[in-house]
């Protein structure tokens, strides 16, 4: 099953475009208003370029292709595809090997990323979903660009040193 994520636009494909997908044996294209969850539901596989979709999925049992690179790209049960063998090894360990993603591992996984993540408010879109001002952003934008600048610092001075 194919779906369009909801916000895409209609007129950012040509009809063409969807009559390929459709003309795809055992292909089906499924309204970009239905239900994500159930889709996922009963689903082996979910596969997306960076989509929330397949964050969620993740924490329903299902792995992931990813086609693209975005924050949960690293997460247990998420297979980076890249090429067309990478999509096949993908395929084989999902239908033959039982692949799928470890739920002790994925709270791990959110652990790391609570305590090496900071907030940030992105655009327009995530007004209102994030409780962060501008300004904030800001400020840990800027903190975490120091911060990563002085660790670099410090590990160059070392080599620096060394050497010496």
């Amino acid at each position: 099953y194919v779906k369009e994520h909801p916000a895409q636009d209609v007129f950012c494909r040509s009809i063409r475009f969807y009559q390929d997908i459709a003309s795809i044996p055992n292909v089906r294209l499924i309204r970009r208003n239905f239900n994500t969850f159930e889709l996922t539901t009963h689903a082996v596989a979910v596969a997306t370029a960076t989509g929330t979709v397949g964050w969620e999925a993740l924490f329903k049992g299902k792995p992931v292709l990813m086609f693209g690179s975005y924050i949960y790209q690293y997460a247990p049960g998420v297979l980076r595809v890249k090429t067309l063998e990478d999509c096949k090894q993908a395929i084989y360990k999902i239908v033959h090997e039982g692949f799928k993603p470890d739920l002790d591992e994925l709270k791990l996984f959110l652990k790391a990323m609570d305590e090496t993540c900071f907030m940030l408010w992105l655009n327009e879109y995530y007004e209102g979903l994030v409780d962060i001002s501008v300004e904030e952003t800001m400020d840990n934008l800027t903190q975490s660009i120091i911060q990563h600048l002085s660790s670099s610092l410090s590990d160059n001075s070392d080599v620096i040193h060394s050497s010496e």
